[in-house]
């Protein structure tokens, strides 16, 4: 039997640059366990948190 999991990873900080560094590094580590990125997500900065916001999802 063959299970399929959806997982959405957010990373936030008020560095967009660590954003961008942990969601690639997030990236590879998913594709090494098997699980594909999906089309869509979050890429955004929150003015009333300060944050930067990168959330992606994942199958696999």
């Amino acid at each position: 039997m063959w299970e399929d999991f959806l997982v959405q990873i957010d990373v936030q900080s008020d560095d967009r640059l660590t954003v961008k560094q942990i969601q690639e590094e997030v990236r590879k580590e998913m594709k090494r366990i098997g699980f594909g990125q999906l089309a869509g997500g979050l890429d955004e900065y929150f003015p009333e948190t300060g944050q930067f916001v990168d959330a992606r999802k994942y199958s696999g």
